[in-house]
């Protein structure tokens, strides 16, 4: 599994994807999901795109990239949340 650095689309090296996935276990054929932890070297606000390489006797080939955005969580709300039955159903 490869993905690139992030960086907005048409900058240099947004469309490489050069950076192994090397948590992933690529030897063992059964393994159907990964997560991959951004935490580390992660941006939020940048969309990273992924693809999967496979290989065979022949060769190999890879998957089509898939673009992910890398979100955090909304902050608290200041105030809670209340009801105003006038303008609710």
């Amino acid at each position: 599994m490869f993905r690139n650095d992030g960086q907005p689309e048409g900058t240099v090296g947004s469309d490489n994807l050069i950076y192994l996935i090397t948590s992933l276990v690529d030897s063992d054929p059964s393994v159907h999901v990964h997560t991959v932890d951004m935490s580390a070297d992660g941006v939020v606000g940048r969309i990273y795109k992924f693809k999967i390489r496979t290989y065979n006797v022949v060769g190999y080939v890879d998957s089509n990239a898939l673009s992910v955005a890398l979100a955090s969580l909304p902050s608290k709300p200041s105030t809670v949340p209340v009801s105003i039955p006038s303008g609710t159903n």
